[in-house]
């Protein structure tokens, strides 16, 4: 959406001005309108798909890299679902806003990679694949077999966790931010620790994270949002820090392990309740 502001030149006054609205170079029965005076057009602009079609990988800025040929906007929806079979990383080299974004998909595993940021300013739909730079959605799905390599992503609107498996470590991070909640209904393993050797990974919440099947979390968590555990189980399996609150439903069940040690989980304050 836009506005046009009409403003004549005085030295054209007496003369009919034309505003031509062109929707494509193939249009040239396209509307015209003739004013002496100041007028505004409101524009309404639909959102445009473009899906990446460079089978080798290459820089996010490049429109010869997209179907149709031009780069993503901040209200455009961006496809990244093939792979070929092959190694294909795209890369972000400066900061850039695209409205949503969906990121592989059965089979698919494609790399986004850094070093800039990426906002994604609508959905983030993650159906596999690598994440190694920053990502930050507001909302959307994940789902299927992921990665996060050292990357971080960070969600600020609502965001389901359905039976989607981040495989993480290498100093990865998760955030939830204040304006956020995630809806955890994942049966099993959230998070696991996948890069060995390297770092671990921490999953903060300073927003809503909300618990209803059996969630299994391996990365450090650090909470000064609110958790609710409605269902199932929340495991903690490598502890963390809770700032805030945490409630578990009758029923449920909040757990502090691992199948070979236990894990250590610090509360600054609240209440166990009988």
């Amino acid at each position: 959406k836009g506005i046009i502001t009409w403003i004549p030149s005085p030295a054209y006054a007496n003369s009919n001005n034309v505003l031509k609205t062109v929707v494509t170079a193939n249009n040239p029965n396209a509307p015209s309108l003739k004013a002496t005076n100041s007028f505004t057009v409101v524009v309404n602009v639909s959102p445009n798909t473009f899906t990446w079609t460079n089978s080798l990988g290459g820089d996010w800025g490049v429109a010869a890299n997209w179907s149709p040929n031009g780069v993503p906007g901040p209200t455009d929806n961006a496809y990244i679902s093939r792979n070929n079979g092959v190694s294909l990383a795209v890369n972000v080299y400066v900061d850039t806003v695209v409205g949503s974004l969906t990121l592989g998909g059965s089979g698919l595993s494609p790399t986004l990679a850094g070093p800039a940021a990426l906002t994604v300013n609508g959905p983030l739909s993650w159906q596999g694949g690598t994440i190694t730079g920053v990502v930050q959605c507001n909302g959307g799905a994940l789902s299927g077999i992921c990665y996060l390599d050292g990357g971080q992503l960070i969600n600020t609107g609502t965001l389901a966790w359905d039976d989607a498996i981040v495989n993480d470590g290498a100093s990865s991070v998760i955030s939830n931010a204040p304006n956020g909640t995630i809806n955890l209904i994942a049966n099993g393993q959230a998070t696991q620790t996948y890069f060995a050797g390297s770092a671990g990974a921490t999953f903060y919440n300073a927003g809503q994270r909300n618990v209803s099947n059996l969630v299994s979390v391996a990365d450090t968590f650090i909470s000064s949002g609110t958790v609710f555990v409605g269902s199932g189980t929340l495991n903690l399996v490598n502890g963390g820090t809770n700032y805030s609150t945490i409630n578990v439903a009758a029923n449920a069940t909040l757990q502090f392990s691992s199948e070979s040690e236990t894990s250590i989980f610090t509360c600054t304050s609240g209440s166990y309740p009988n």
